[in-house]
């Protein structure tokens, strides 16, 4: 490899690991909601997938997307939901279809995190 080809590597390496720390220190300084409430990496997945989805999803499709059973998600749910993070509604037509949806405080969050470090 040429030694101008060498450097621009060496520099595309270098400017790739600023923006990395820089996007991570952003990230966790304002999206700090698994610390804060003290959830584990797979509680965090399934709040983070449930918050993606701006109408709320199905405990049912929530499962299907993750590859994991419906009594998993509700395990994982009644924790979320006890730490005021996660509310469901229970379809009136269909008690066996709950939606879920994360809470105002969750939303505001996420909100303030996509607007400050995606856009």
């Amino acid at each position: 490899m040429g030694k101008k080809r060498e450097e621009l590597l060496i520099d595309l390496i270098k400017l790739f690991l600023r923006l990395t720390r820089h996007f991570g220190h952003r990230r966790r300084s304002r999206l700090d909601i698994p610390r804060k409430y003290d959830l584990s990496p797979n509680q965090a997945h399934l709040l983070f997938s449930i918050a993606n989805k701006k109408e709320g999803i199905y405990v049912k499709d929530l499962a299907d997307e993750l590859g994991i059973t419906s009594g998993a998600v509700s395990q994982f749910v009644d924790i979320l939901a006890t730490k005021n993070l996660v509310k469901r509604e229970v379809n009136s037509a269909d008690r066996r279809m709950i939606k879920l949806n994360v809470t105002d405080e969750v939303k505001a969050h996420f909100e303030m995190f996509r607007k400050e470090c995606l856009y």
